[in-house]
């Protein structure tokens, strides 16, 4: 990612760890994700917890439908896949630019499997420093890798890390990262992986849609309100924070990419939204509305 400093502010990890803690709030029978360390990293977290999951699911969707649905769905999508790569021989868990969430202490990894995060100095600072105080928890069960994208070799970093094996089976997240860097950084730090793990690794990749800023209805469901008025918005408030979106692709586009980079040129599954939510949401009893249904991202697994 040389060509393009990872964003160095936490406020779209705050957002998203935000949408995590809203969904903890949820009644468990109809929860699809449980965060319990996200808390710690929302301003105001009593104020959300005091008023419940729903109010808060009600109260975003007013501003912009669909958004806490997409990001949950993609975080259990998430969990779901490295889990499946775990049964599947990975001994290693890579999280790159890996924010604020605590895959690492909430999902059931075995020990044998060792758990990286990849990200900048700044913010894994500022992770450490709001985990401390967490009763139980074990800050060591995670290697920090901090990393300066802009000047720091991830494959030199990750080498150097006590632990990390590079010929290892592993599973790599790059989850909410690819809109804020060119594709000539992606590519990069794809190529990168390549040297950094053994055969049958996996990657699990978000990216978002190009019809996002080519054409915005088209990644909304039928009757979304205002659908370029309101993806507009989801794009300007990213650029708001300094962290904008700069990157998208097609499904086809895509996969050619990954095939490109020679690195993880299988895919094994690439969907979205729709999908997810009829297999997270529908099941619990909270179908997503196709006026809800904001189809932004996309998630590729892909393995090498």
């Amino acid at each position: 990612m040389s060509d393009k400093k990872m964003p160095a502010s936490d406020k779209t990890a705050m957002g998203v760890a935000k949408q995590r803690l809203i969904e903890t709030c949820m009644p468990e029978a109809e929860r699809v994700v449980t965060d319990p360390y996200a808390e710690y990293f929302v301003p105001g977290a009593s104020v959300i917890k005091c008023m419940g999951g729903p109010c808060n699911v009600w109260l975003g969707d007013k501003i912009l439908p669909g958004v806490h649905q997409l990001l949950i769905a993609r975080t259990r999508h998430f969990d779901e896949e490295v889990m499946a790569a775990v049964m599947a021989g990975a001994t290693q868990l890579v999280m790159l630019g890996a924010g604020y969430d605590a895959r690492g202490w909430r999902l059931p990894l075995p020990k044998t499997v060792k758990v990286f995060e990849v990200d900048q100095p700044d913010v894994q600072a500022l992770k450490k420093a709001r985990l401390a105080g967490v009763p139980g928890l074990a800050l060591d069960a995670v290697s920090f890798v901090p990393v300066d994208f802009a000047v720091d070799s991830l494959e030199a970093e990750l080498k150097r890390c006590p632990g990390f094996d590079p010929a290892a089976k592993s599973v790599f997240l790059l989850e909410g990262v690819t809109q804020y860097i060119s594709k000539t950084a992606t590519s990069s730090t794809l190529k990168s992986l390549g040297k950094l793990c053994g055969r049958g690794s996996r990657i699990v990749v978000s990216y978002v849609d190009q019809n996002t800023y080519d054409a915005p209805a088209k990644v909304c469901g039928s009757g979304y309100p205002a659908p370029e008025k309101k993806v507009g918005l989801l794009v300007s408030l990213a650029a708001r924070v300094s962290e904008p979106w700069i990157s998208g692709w097609s499904q086809a586009d895509f996969a050619a990419f990954l095939k490109s980079t020679s690195t993880f040129p299988k895919v094994l599954s690439d969907v979205s939204i729709d999908v997810l939510g009829e297999r997270y949401f529908a099941p619990l009893g909270r179908p997503i509305p196709a006026e809800e249904l904001l189809l932004v991202e996309r998630y590729a697994v892909a393995t090498n």
